[in-house]
């Protein structure tokens, strides 16, 4: 089995926050999902769910779903880099 035939164990992922100090880091399995990501690196910087607030992670310039695996946003990509983002919720 050469090494294209292999199935990754993990995938390195980063998640940068304008208002956080630092990246988070992880590796996850392909198989996490966007979401389980989210909730993690959102832990990492401090920051908690607000029903004025909306979070998600954008990737390549596009907001990601939180039901999308990792592997599948990543593709063959060993690792996949993100943006935690907060929206405000007006009238909320």
């Amino acid at each position: 089995m050469n090494e294209q035939d292999k199935v990754r164990d993990s995938i390195k992922v980063t998640v940068t926050f304008p208002l956080g100090e630092g990246p988070y880091h992880d590796d996850v399995p392909p198989d996490t999902t966007v979401g389980d990501v989210r909730s993690a690196a959102m832990r990492g910087f401090g920051v908690t769910e607000d029903p004025a607030l909306l979070f998600y992670l954008i990737h390549a310039g596009d907001r990601i779903d939180d039901g999308r695996t990792i592997g599948d946003v990543a593709g063959h990509a060993a690792a996949v880099k993100f943006t935690l983002a907060r929206e405000i919720i007006q009238g909320a």
